[in-house]
């Protein structure tokens, strides 16, 4: 998609490049969430165009990833 790769499940794209930024599509309570944090933002392939359901994910988590705390246990 864009030009750029992306991932579908039964044909629904559920992730994605968009240029050297990584995008997700989430639930609206887990938009909102993301949102929240810094360097997050809605998908806007055209400038005004916003795509629903999509956020684009900080950049700085490409660098410095912080350890899951959804209580999985630990490697």
């Amino acid at each position: 998609m864009f030009g750029n790769l992306s991932a579908f499940v039964n044909g629904n794209m559920f992730l994605g490049l968009f240029g050297n930024d990584l995008f997700v599509r989430l639930s609206g309570e887990d938009q909102l969430e993301l949102l929240k944090m810094k360097g997050a933002s809605v998908l806007e392939p055209m400038k005004g165009k916003p795509m629903k359901d999509y956020i684009m994910l900080p950049r700085a988590w490409r660098n410095q990833p912080e350890p899951s705390t959804n209580g999985s246990p630990d490697p």
